[in-house]
C-alpha cells in the first residue's frame, strides 16, 4: 500500500491525508500507518498544516521520469 500512497502524493505535490483517500478510493484513516511508515523512511513529509509531500529527491525524479515515459505511476496496484 506505501507505493500506492505515493502515486496520490505525488500528483498533487502537497496534499492532505483526506484528498489522497478520495484519490486512492479508501478511507482517511487506513492510511495513517502507511504514511507514518513512509515518513518513518524519510521519503514524504507532513506539514504543520498536515499537507503531505514526497521529500526524497531521487524518488520524486524516478517517479516523474517514470511517468513521463509510461504514463502512469509504476507500484500502482499494491
Amino acid at each position: 500500500m506505501q507505493f500506492k500512497n505515493l502515486r496520490g502524493i505525488r500528483e498533487d505535490k502537497d496534499i492532505k491525508q483526506k484528498d489522497i483517500a478520495k484519490y486512492l478510493n479508501v478511507k482517511s484513516g487506513s492510511l495513517s500507518s502507511n504514511l507514518k511508515e513512509l515518513e518513518n523512511l524519510s521519503l514524504i513529509q507532513k506539514s504543520e498544516d498536515n499537507l503531505y509531500s514526497i521529500s526524497e529527491p531521487l524518488l520524486e525524479k524516478w517517479l516523474k521520469s517514470e511517468f513521463n515515459e509510461k504514463g502512469e505511476y509504476p507500484f500502482t496496484i499494491i
